[in-house]
């Protein structure tokens, strides 16, 4: 892999942008209900990883406290909070990080695949990989962060 041949790498900005275009397509509709800054996410959190091979090699990670988990998934799955189980959560997460990492991929230099979507309950390591950067956004009173990755150095 040839780095130094990328001219362009998405800002915070960027991916902040991107993350609330999904966010109001598909979750909220309410332009002002995802906003930058606030909390940092604690240790309990759910994370979604999707990652990137080709001309970009590394991966895009979502990672949202529970509580925004949970809402996410009732949003996009048109169900009430309560109703909403551990598959639902593991499935929105899924799928929004996988729109988010699609949009993502497109600014970068290519070609380039992605991966499926994982999704784990706490944190997740990506050996190899070091993050480039990262937004960190809240929904609902809750924190969630979407962050870049790039392998190697």
């Amino acid at each position: 892999m040839e780095t130094s041949t990328m001219t362009y790498v998405p800002s915070a900005d960027d991916l902040e942008v991107i993350t609330r275009e999904v966010w109001m397509s598909f979750l909220d509709g309410d332009p002002a209900g995802l906003v930058a800054g606030g909390s940092a996410l604690g240790e309990d959190r759910v994370t979604g990883c999707i990652q990137l091979s080709g001309m970009y090699v590394g991966a895009i990670m979502l990672e949202l406290a529970p509580a925004a988990a949970q809402a996410a998934a009732a949003a996009l799955f048109g169900m009430a909070p309560g109703d909403v189980g551990p598959v639902e959560v593991a499935d929105a997460v899924g799928e929004i990080t996988n729109m988010v990492g699609g949009n993502v991929k497109s600014m970068l230099p290519g070609p380039s695949t992605l991966s499926l979507p994982a999704v784990v309950y706490g944190q997740l390591t990506l050996p190899g990989v070091q993050m480039v950067r990262r937004a960190e956004l809240t929904w609902r009173g809750q924190p969630l962060a979407v962050s870049l990755w790039r392998q190697g150095g």
